[in-house]
């Protein structure tokens, strides 16, 4: 008995070591068949990892400006009035001070002119607002004067020269803290008291008003009740930010990204299937008289099956390693090329072609093979004398 054991044992491995061997010569004799499955799931691999790319990125963009601004935030700009005589924006939404910090002020389009012609905005506050520069910032304790500029582009403690309608003033520099990034980000920002702000002549000016709550389960609640307040005094412009709306985004996002990822996961494995299994039959009919043989001396159809699925997904698996290769060294060229440290979004893109993050490409190709084999094992369960008929 453990001599049968061992005889089935070598036939076994023979057998394997035989079929192994008609793999790698069937790829020197049709290389045009190896070729075209290899290509095939080459480009397959690549277009999905790009694909993962795209919406990688494009959620990670918006979710660096929901932590720029913070989940937390309101930002209100109103401009042209439809209706006089409206309430205060201070006075429509002041219950909100008892909720964070509620920061009233004015706006203009009119712009301050700083040192080497660069433009700063101008902010507008009344007294009531100063508790809330100091909840925003520690630094704005400092302040001396009725004006100050907030600025990453210069020095803290620096004292500018600021031009308003030909009046000049030496404005002190603070680096802006993160919930003051949204009046400083393409420019400067000037803010000025709003009893000072008469010496520059008549700004015209439009309200506004910056909230911002450590506590976020109100969010949406505050955000609307805002959205339906300011529509129901016929504004005619505003411009109302806050994260909150980007989560949702996001969300919208995630879910087109799943819709597309199951579409192109469809396609790429019906690709597979139509390519894999013509190959397949080909070489099956090239090789139907040995396979025939191998039949007639006792060996088990699951073999040959093996040696076909075998075939294919190993030239599967290494399409998808190479792909991986390529799109790392590309990143990693492309990065050197323009000097930027693979951090942050570009650690990102880096990691989309890790094999981690790409086991969904292992089990798509391991179905659409086995699907695509479906026809060989059919063909294989037919007796020697019909095969060869």
């Amino acid at each position: 008995m453990h001599g049968l054991t061992n005889l089935l044992m070598r036939s076994s491995i023979l057998i394997c070591v035989y079929l192994a061997k008609e793999i790698f010569s069937g790829w020197l004799t049709t290389p045009t068949a190896f070729f075209a499955r290899f290509m095939l799931s080459l480009f397959l691999c690549l277009s999905y990892m790009i694909l993962n790319i795209f919406f990688s990125l494009a959620e990670s963009k918006i979710q660096r400006k929901i932590d720029s601004f913070g989940l937390g935030t309101i930002i209100l700009k109103t401009f042209e009035n439809k209706v006089s005589g409206n309430p205060k924006i201070n006075h429509l939404f002041q219950s909100l001070a008892y909720e964070g910090v509620f920061f009233p002020f004015e706006h203009t389009y009119v712009q301050a002119t700083l040192n080497g012609g660069k433009k700063a905005n101008i902010i507008i506050f009344s007294d009531d607002a100063i508790p809330a520069f100091i909840q925003l910032s520690d630094d704005f304790l400092n302040v001396s004067s009725p004006f100050f500029l907030v600025s990453s582009g210069y020095p803290s403690g620096l004292n500018i020269s600021v031009n308003i309608h030909n009046f000049v003033i030496e404005a002190q520099v603070f680096k802006p803290p993160s919930s003051l990034s949204h009046f400083a980000r393409d420019h400067a920002a000037l803010f000025v008291s709003k009893e000072y702000a008469k010496n520059f002549g008549n700004l015209p000016t439009n309200q506004g008003f910056l909230f911002i709550t450590k506590t976020t389960e109100k969010m949406s609640l505050h955000l609307e009740s805002v959205r339906i307040l300011i529509q129901s005094l016929n504004f005619d412009h505003y411009e109302l930010t806050s994260p909150m709306d980007w989560v949702g985004e996001i969300k919208d996002l995630k879910k087109f990204r799943v819709q597309a990822q199951t579409l192109s996961s469809i396609l790429f494995g019906l690709l597979t299937i139509f390519i894999f299994s013509s190959v397949s039959i080909f070489e099956f009919r090239k090789n139907l008289y040995v396979i025939s043989l191998f039949k007639s001396f006792g060996v088990k159809p699951l073999f040959i099956f093996l040696r076909y699925f075998v075939d294919n997904f190993f030239i599967s698996l290494t399409s998808l390693f190479f792909s991986l290769y390529i799109g790392q060294l590309l990143c990693e060229i492309l990065f050197k090329f323009i000097s930027i440290d693979i951090v942050g979004f570009e650690k990102l893109v880096v990691d989309s072609f890790s094999f981690s993050s790409n086991l969904f490409l292992v089990a798509v190709f391991f179905v659409s093979i086995s699907i695509s084999l479906i026809p060989t094992l059919l063909a294989l369960q037919k007796p020697v004398g019909r095969s060869l008929g």
